[in-house]
């Protein structure tokens, strides 16, 4: 019922790599909050027990239900209309910083329980078994009640109408304003967000398929290659290499759209066409492997 490295050695180191370039990709988190460590923690469960099912000691027969749960959270992990309002969501707090309103994007963050949400660069930012679908986010953001949150700015100087900056005897002066905030008026703007994406997401998809024959032509001619130059190795292809040649093809086709459009990009778009592509992979991967699986393989 599993993959056999003696049938499948080829297609396993390939999937492996795969894996190994999503992970890296997928996780690239910066800055180090209680955010990483809990999207870690559930991937990490998560992984345990698929590989339990794809090649653990348990039988297949004995855990349908098992296999179904794992299956249904796989499908809503690498769901593509909860990753599209994820990077809606995004793309929405970045542009309430650039309006200087990074209040409500701290709002959103709260709400979501995710902090840094806006440097987070992966495919699964949200709690599936509390978010289980992509509409469940913005229904669950609008039945929230108007909020107001305080915020506390320094005053100019210490003293009278600012003056004496640097006294030293005299304590700092703050000021408390509050900021309204309207749940049902958020989601709204990140639905607008999220159709501009969507459109976006429509030409991407349409670049992956274009390219996914050049990437075959390449590869196999480079795995020609190196049959008939094995002794050579200056100048020899090598994965590394191969992974860049891809993404110099789909950067060059991606930047002449964005370039040919007249309405502007999103603002991560390069980065949405980046985990678009690494999506695509893993569910990919997700469906070669239970094709295999219920071959009897």
């Amino acid at each position: 019922m599993w993959l056999q490295p003696e049938r499948h050695g080829p297609l396993l180191s390939l999937i492996v790599g795969l894996l190994g370039s999503l992970g890296h990709s997928c996780l690239a988190f910066v800055g180090t909050s209680s955010f990483q460590s809990s999207i870690h923690a559930r991937r990490t469960a998560l992984y345990a027990v698929t590989s339990t099912v794809y090649g653990g000691n348990g039988g297949i027969d004995d855990h349908k239900h098992d296999r179904a749960t794992i299956m249904a959270r796989n499908d809503a992990r690498t769901c593509v209309k909860s990753f599209l309002t994820q990077r809606a969501i995004q793309s929405f707090m970045f542009l309430l910083e650039e309006c200087r309103d990074p209040h409500s994007g701290k709002w959103i963050e709260d709400f979501l329980g995710l902090a840094n949400l806006g440097n987070y660069h992966g495919t699964g930012a949200f709690d599936i078994d509390r978010f289980a679908s992509w509409e469940m986010v913005l229904f669950e953001m609008m039945e929230r009640p108007k909020d107001k949150i305080i915020v506390s700015a320094k005053r100019r100087g210490r003293g009278h109408g600012g003056w004496s900056k640097h006294n030293p005897y005299l304590e700092e002066r703050w000021v408390e304003f509050p900021i309204a905030i309207d749940p049902a008026n958020l989601a709204q703007r990140i639905l607008s967000v999220r159709g501009q994406i969507a459109n976006e997401f429509i030409q991407d998809l349409d670049i992956v398929i274009c390219t996914n024959d050049q990437i075959l032509d390449s590869y196999f001619e480079n795995i020609r290659y190196d049959e008939r130059h094995s002794s050579l190795t200056a100048g020899a292809a090598r994965p590394e290499e191969l992974a860049s040649t891809f993404d110099r093809i789909t950067s060059i086709i991606l930047s002449r759209n964005m370039e040919n459009q007249v309405q502007v990009s999103s603002p991560f778009r390069k980065g949405n066409f980046d985990l678009l592509y690494n999506l695509c992979t893993q569910a990919s991967i997700h469906e070669l492997l239970r094709q295999y699986q219920d071959a009897g393989e």
